[in-house]
């Protein structure tokens, strides 16, 4: 079963005590334009669920979550995530487009050294202009996965390969963001020589990615970034976490892109926690950001995190329990004063739940329940939702996996639809 969120990876490596990364390595300059490789098809993705959302047609048993979704419209949004063969083998990324009223996906290809592949985050600045993110295998090499970006120009996929620092082992593109259809940020995580998990950030300019440097907080021991969003080209702030010197524990990150270089910036850590990480980042302007993710509490149980930026500093904001524990994967912000956050609750503190949402008013967030087709959830399946566009208050998409609680736990595609009030679950492709 493929690492559904990347990060969990890292915050494992950094926990172990691998080797120092004071910084990202020097900028590595992308040719004047990245060509498609030659690629091969992928295979076809798995049959439309039945009526409910989230069921499998019968005989269907490969799985096939998404991970992020971005809407231009309330009749165009694009989903995508991965899906596996039946047996568990590696499959390939997935990409599904919303017309209003049903869930389609479209054929996407991958590097013809790629053995399985994953789409992590999506960015769309219109229904002819989208770039995806994530990572492949490469064949014969030991698990080992290198980038992988897709563009979508309304009718075709086309593949393209951000270069990533020299002596690079392994790496994977987790979260993007577009400014404008030619500029893009992209975040994630790589593994140099020294086998120490570092950031990673790609820029796109509509013809060819290149690879940014990051500078880190001092005293780092590893670190990645999960999400990013840009409130123009000269305004971005991605989230992750790093790990500190001396086992002092990992802590949340944040960076600040003012259109040539990365800042750090140190959300505060929750008391009394000892590994927090930010998963996603939603901003409406340099000055309004909301950041969510998780935090392992002293009693060792996962706990929801949320942390606002006003332009100057971040300030944790306390989130509702209402199930006890929680994790949130994605946010959607239209306004300083509304934001959907989606994720995961945890009846038992473990890292098992049902889908969650929470809404913010700009002041304190409240917590929305998320209706999941019979079986689908509970306290031994992994359900959740992990990514959200929101249009407005009342306009927004959520998109996830759903484990139906049979004992092979497969996750299947699950989307809702909020409309300020409540929840409508929709079958996907």
């Amino acid at each position: 079963m493929r690492m559904v969120i990347v990060a969990v990876g890292v915050v494992l490596a950094v926990a172990l005590g691998v080797p120092a990364a004071s910084a990202a390595p020097a900028a590595v300059t992308a040719p004047a334009a990245v060509t498609a490789p030659a690629a091969v098809t992928a295979p076809a993705t798995v049959t439309a669920p039945a009526a409910v959302a989230g069921t499998p047609s019968a005989g269907v048993t490969a799985e096939h979550p998404l991970l992020d979704v971005s809407c231009v419209s309330s009749k165009y949004c694009v989903a995508v995530g991965y899906y596996e063969e039946a047996d568990l083998g590696d499959g390939g990324p997935i990409a599904e487009t919303w017309n209003g009223k049903t869930w389609s996906a479209a054929e996407l290809k991958l590097p013809v050294d790629a053995l399985g592949g994953t789409l992590y985050g999506v960015s769309c600045k219109s229904v002819k202009s989208c770039i995806a993110v994530g990572d492949f295998f490469v064949k014969n090499a030991n698990d080992r996965t290198s980038l992988l970006a897709e563009s979508w120009n309304g009718k075709t996929w086309t593949v393209a390969l951000p270069p990533a620092p020299a002596g690079t082992t392994s790496a994977a593109l987790s979260g993007v963001s577009c400014a404008t259809a030619t500029v893009c940020i992209a975040t994630g995580v790589y593994t140099p020589p020294n086998d120490t998990a570092a950031v990673l950030t790609e820029s796109w300019n509509g013809r060819a990615w290149a690879h940014v440097a990051v500078k880190l907080p001092a005293g780092s021991t590893g670190a990645d970034l999960n999400g990013v969003s840009c409130a123009s080209s000269k305004s971005c702030v991605a989230v992750g976490a790093y790990g500190r010197a001396n086992d002092a524990g990992i802590v949340a990150l944040a960076e600040l892109w003012n259109g040539k270089t990365w800042t750090p910036s140190g959300p505060p850590s929750p008391a009394g926690a000892t590994a927090a990480t930010l998963q996603g980042v939603s901003c409406v302007s340099a000055a309004a950001c909301v950041a969510v993710g998780t935090y392992t509490n002293a009693a060792g149980y996962f706990v929801g995190l949320s942390e606002s930026w006003n332009g100057k500093k971040w300030t944790e904001v306390p989130l509702p329990k209402p199930l006890v524990y929680g994790e949130l994967f994605g946010v959607s912000c239209v306004s300083p004063n509304y934001c959907l956050a989606v994720g995961a609750a945890l009846p038992t503190g473990g890292p098992q739940g049902t889908p969650a949402s929470y809404v913010w008013n700009g002041k304190i967030w409240t917590f929305r329940s998320v209706p999941v087709p019979p079986q689908g959830g509970g306290s031994t399946a992994t359900s959740m939702l992990e990514g959200a566009q929101c249009l407005l208050a009342t306009d927004c998409v959520a998109v996830g996996q759903l484990d139906l609680g049979s004992s092979l736990q497969y996750q299947y595609g699950f989307s809702g639809f909020w409309n300020g009030k409540t929840w409508k679950p929709a079958a996907t492709a």
